[in-house]
């Protein structure tokens, strides 16, 4: 049986308690049929708890989970703010990690994504470890082969983010020769591991993603916000 598409909802730093609220009641009354899908909605931390509570409370547990954004690379302790692997462990699966915005506004360095990938490995989450084409040799090459078979692959070049500098805008999506050629690279790096495209998957365009077989699916951002639109590209995939 084939393993099913990840379907990836990125918030970002969006969205407020009663916001949430609003955007779990619409996706839970327009979800469709997922059949082999399984998607992630991945919130700010703050929310994370109530999402996970939404999804119990609309019976949406086994077809859809909640992940995370972002993950300390310390194992715990004197660390203010953080959010580590540790307290995560019986409440996540999946975490968002080396993000191009991490690496752009917070200075994160593969080595420090890598040594979050460890910590979630270590405490059962899987990383969606974010990579592009100036960087993918040197995140990769951080991971022995073993942990390479267990992290999730995201090829999201930079341009086609739809957000930029903290403007809203539209990012231009990578062809799917690009996405193609990236593939390849990724599968003599990473032989066993699943790979995602991200950066400004919509409706409008979702078959051109979909449509790739050696894609395990899509990290969705922007259009990730209105219930209506991701709803409307899960039932394009």
């Amino acid at each position: 049986m084939l393993s099913p598409k990840l379907i990836i909802a990125n918030w970002k730093a969006n969205k407020n308690h009663q916001e949430v609220i609003s955007w779990m009641d619409k996706f839970s009354s327009g979800l469709p049929d997922l059949k082999n899908l399984q998607v992630v909605i991945c919130p700010p931390a703050i929310h994370f708890p109530l999402v996970k509570d939404l999804i119990q409370k609309y019976n949406l547990s086994g077809r859809v989970s909640a992940g995370l954004q972002d993950l300390s690379a310390f194992p715990g302790g004197a660390y203010t703010g953080e959010v580590t692997a540790r307290m995560a462990a019986d409440s996540a699966s999946y975490v968002i990690l080396g993000h191009s915005e991490r690496r752009k506004y917070f200075k994160e360095t593969v080595q420090q994504t890598a040594q979050k990938a460890i910590q979630a490995l270590d405490n059962n989450i899987v990383p969606i470890v974010s990579v592009d084409r100036e960087n993918f040799r040197e995140v990769l090459g951080q991971f022995d082969d073993g942990m390479l078979s267990k992290i999730i692959i995201m090829y999201e070049p930079p341009e086609a983010i739809s957000v930029q500098d903290g403007e809203t805008g539209k990012g231009k999506p990578a062809e799917a020769a690009d996405i193609e050629e990236m593939i390849k690279n990724l599968n003599q790096l990473a032989p066993d591991a699943k790979i995602l495209y991200g950066g400004s998957v919509a409706g409008a365009n979702i078959s051109d993603f979909s449509s790739i077989p050696e894609l395990s699916g899509v990290v969705i951002g922007n259009a990730s916000l209105d219930p209506d639109e991701f709803i409307k590209i899960i039932r394009q995939i």
